[in-house]
This record gives structure tokens, sequence and C-alpha cells, in this order.
């Protein structure tokens, strides 16, 4: 049986050649933007941020006795009139916590004003108390400015390790301001701004990694 003969198809007709006056067409993805010179490349580690500067003049003092709380308080109070940037850790009542503000104060200072009464740097065992302010300035080789509020200097408070860290680190050879009956707190003041203003203020001092 004869085989059937299929009719003849041509092939479809190629494409037209694009002209030169037409765009080519567009890619089927986008192509992705230019990195930005500030911007690390993909799978680059970011960089650290920038070092904190310390700012503040930070007061380190035994807040259990009134007298000398509101003492301190007014030697604050006249260097934050004069323009010194002063932190003093703020409690309310007996009980506060005031851990996190101690940790802030301790961060941002760049000098620690030590009011030195009897049991100043007293190891109690607390978790913060001038004891650790103190010996944390000390390793953080801020400068330490003491005001002698007692006879003895330095401090002999009734623990060991306290007078042990005070003999070290509030040498006697240390300037220091004097104010024992506690009843010139512009005098102390006074001396403490002529501090910020001929010397600490122009430090730039910043919180180094351990």
């Amino acid at each position: 049986m004869p085989g059937q003969v299929l009719p003849y198809l041509p092939p479809p007709p190629l494409p037209p050649e694009p002209q030169d006056d037409q765009p080519p067409p567009a890619p089927l993805l986008a192509p992705l933007p230019p990195l930005s010179e500030d911007e690390p490349a993909p799978g680059q580690p970011q960089p650290p941020p920038p070092p904190d500067e310390r700012t503040h003049l930070m007061v380190s003092g035994r807040f259990n006795d009134t007298e000398m709380v509101d003492y301190i308080k007014k030697v604050r109070d006249i260097l934050t009139h004069k323009g010194v940037p002063i932190f003093m850790v703020d409690t309310q009542a007996p009980g506060d916590a005031f851990g996190s503000q101690t940790l802030q104060g301790l961060y941002t200072a760049k000098a620690l004003l030590a009011f030195c009464g009897t049991n100043y740097g007293q190891r109690t065992g607390a978790r913060y108390e001038t004891y650790v302010e103190l010996r944390y300035a000390h390793d953080n080789n801020l400068e330490i400015i003491p005001i002698q509020l007692c006879d003895t200097f330095p401090p002999r408070p009734p623990d060991f390790e306290g007078r042990c860290q005070n003999h070290v680190v509030l040498q006697r050879d240390v300037i220091r301001i004097v104010d024992i009956h506690m009843n010139n707190p512009l005098h102390v003041a006074d001396k403490i701004h002529a501090a910020w203003t001929h010397r600490l203020q122009h430090l730039r001092v910043y919180v180094k990694p351990y």
C-alpha cells in the first residue's frame, strides 16, 4: 500500500534583525546598584563602632551619712551652676537601687571626685561601693581628686583590704582638697572648678577595651 504524501510546509520566518536606532531588549534581571564607598562589601566584617568618650567628673562617696550627702550635693550644685559636668548617683530613699547609675557614671567618668570620709574605700561586700569605684578609677588610669573630710589621710576604714587600697591609690603626695569640718563647700567647688577649667576639660579620654 503506497504511503501517504504529506503536503510541504515551509519553515517559519526568521525574526527581523534589530535596527541600529532600536534599544536593546531589557535584561531579565535588573543589575544591582553599585556599592557605596561607606558600605563594606558583602561578606566582609563590619568595622567596630568608635570608642565612647569620657566626659564627666564622677562623685564617689559614702551615702549612708545624711550630713555628708547634703554637703556633697552642695558642692555638686555649685559645680553644675558653673558649667562643670558632674555625675552623682541619685537616691531618693533607703533601699533605692543605684547599680545601673553607678555603671553609667564610671563608664563616662574622665576623673573621680573622692569625698574621703573616715570609712571611704571600705570593702563592705556590696557590688557598688567606694572600694569598687576607687579601684575602677585606678585600674583605668583616671585622674583621682581626693577631698579630705576626715582627720587621717588616706582614710583608714575598718577592713584591711580597704586600708591597703587607700594607702596605695590615695598616696600622700597626691594633690588633694581639704575641708575636714565640711563647712566650706564653695572653697571645694572652686578648687574642682579650677582643675576642670585649666586641665581636665581639655583632656580627650576614651573608654579602652580590656
